[in-house]
């Protein structure tokens, strides 16, 4: 079985935003979202509310499941997610994210580290978290966007685990799909 480097995304692979930066980024990323509902007509009545709104959902569950952003924002805005097509729920997230991707930037040793990892043969993971419960297909468009797609073997996100929980290694079909066991991955 091949031998495999796990990465954390942020804060190891590419730098998004530091805990002090993070309420700037969330103000801009809720101001994203109104204006989108905004546009599309959903917005109605804006919340008296709002920023009491935010933060009541800006916390990690006490069970450590993931929250997803979509039903953080529905519960923000008083939309009723259910009612909501698909495509609406991943431009509303994608709006949210625009402020976290646009202050990403890759590490300089990033991509240097990847290849000469993988030139060795070892396979490379991102293996991480979303800010809000985030969907981990915007994430995987944001790994190409940045060019790192092709320096990974893999990615796996929380809202990707088997039991909605933090990642757990040893549950998670993900970990069953790839080329190695977490027994021998180095994080």
């Amino acid at each position: 079985m091949k031998k495999a480097f796990l990465f954390d995304l942020g804060g190891t692979l590419v730098e998004y935003y530091t805990k002090d930066q993070f309420p700037k980024i969330l103000v801009n990323a809720i101001l994203e979202v109104s204006n989108y509902l905004q546009e599309v007509g959903l917005l109605g009545d804006p919340p008296t509310n709002l920023w009491d709104s935010v933060r009541m959902e800006d916390h990690d569950s006490l069970d450590h499941s993931v929250r997803p952003l979509e039903g953080r924002l529905a519960r923000i805005f008083r939309l009723d997610e259910s009612s909501l097509s698909e495509s609406v729920l991943i431009t509303v997230c994608d709006r949210f994210l625009q402020s976290i991707f646009h202050a990403g930037r890759l590490y300089d040793d990033t991509i240097r580290v990847l290849s000469e990892l993988r030139e060795r043969s070892y396979g490379t993971t991102v293996v991480s978290n979303t800010p809000w419960g985030s969907p981990a297909e915007l994430w995987r468009r944001e790994l190409a966007a940045i060019g790192l797609t092709k320096h990974l073997g893999a990615t796996v996100f929380c809202r990707e685990s088997d039991t909605g929980n933090q990642l757990d290694r040893s549950s998670s079909t993900h970990w069953r799909s790839l080329e190695y066991s977490p027994r021998t991955a180095s994080s």
